[in-house]
């Protein structure tokens, strides 16, 4: 099974943990066969642990067109209010996110934390020619092992 790292936030990783939060958004999202699983980095940012604290399976990953959130008060209201509940995002919040462009929302299911979050010394990022690995987290994502 194919497995990516992500960078999240510490509020959202904490969405995660209470399950509140069940899609994780992205402006790309991998092209590869599913499920994958997708390692969780908190980000230092707001206090977090600054290393992977879990882990979930993406066996889905649902496509929002560009422009998708500009329809929100005529066409598709409530689907784009079960992006915001799935997501734990404001419309706000959203409509900033995608800047008018296409989001990606990765499904999560068998979210689990670790006891003892890794370093990301343990993780490899898959580079065309060789491995290299992580000294620092992605900025979004990226394809490890």
């Amino acid at each position: 099974m194919t497995s990516i790292l992500i960078s999240v936030n510490k509020p959202h990783v904490d969405n995660m943990r209470r399950g509140l939060k069940c899609e994780e958004m992205r402006k790309s999202a991998p092209t590869c066969r599913l499920p994958i699983v997708c390692y969780i980095y908190e980000t230092v940012k707001g206090g977090g642990a600054g290393r992977v604290v879990g882990e979930f399976v993406c066996r889905e990953i649902a496509t929002y067109p560009p422009h998708f959130l500009d329809l929100y008060d005529r066409t598709n209201t409530e689907a784009i209010c079960g992006l915001i509940d799935r997501a734990r995002l404001s419309y706000n919040e959203l409509c900033r996110y995608a800047n008018g462009g296409r989001v990606q929302g990765l499904r999560i299911s068998d979210l689990r934390f670790y006891d003892k979050p890794k370093p990301l010394s343990r993780f490899s990022k898959v580079g065309f020619d060789h491995d290299v690995p992580l000294e620092r987290p992605p900025q979004s994502w990226c394809y490890v092992y």
